[in-house]
């Protein structure tokens, strides 16, 4: 079952996402590392969000201490940014690893232009 999961957050196939229970979204970790939340950003699957976040905590972190959110100003992708402060993602979170928020992550992505950056003209 998880590996019919992981395939539908990675397709992005919504309909597939939505037919798995609430337990099987909760409990699914890349060896410990990401949950399906994380999965979902990292290949883009901005429609697969709301969804996971209703059975994912939205700030859960990685083994490596990133949220979802910080994934998403890490990489640039304001889109899913967005939807994450949507849901409710904490923007001020530290990072456990790196110990910058994700507000400070975007800019840096953004090469300090704030208008560059994924989270700055988020909420």
């Amino acid at each position: 079952m998880k590996e019919a999961l992981d395939n539908a957050v990675r397709q992005c196939c919504v309909r597939a996402i939505e037919m798995f229970p609430p337990e099987a979204i909760r409990g699914w970790r890349i060896v410990g590392w990401y949950t399906l939340l994380h999965v979902a950003v990292i290949y883009d699957c901005h429609e697969a969000i709301p969804i996971l976040a209703k059975h994912v905590g939205v700030n859960t972190r990685s083994k490596y201490g990133e949220t979802a959110l910080d994934v998403a100003a890490r990489t640039g992708d304001a889109e899913a940014a967005e939807l994450l402060l949507d849901v409710g993602a904490d923007p001020t979170a530290v990072n456990k690893r790196s110990g910058d928020t994700p507000t400070l992550t975007s800019l840096r992505v953004g090469a300090g232009r704030p208008s560059a950056s994924p989270l700055a003209n988020a909420r």
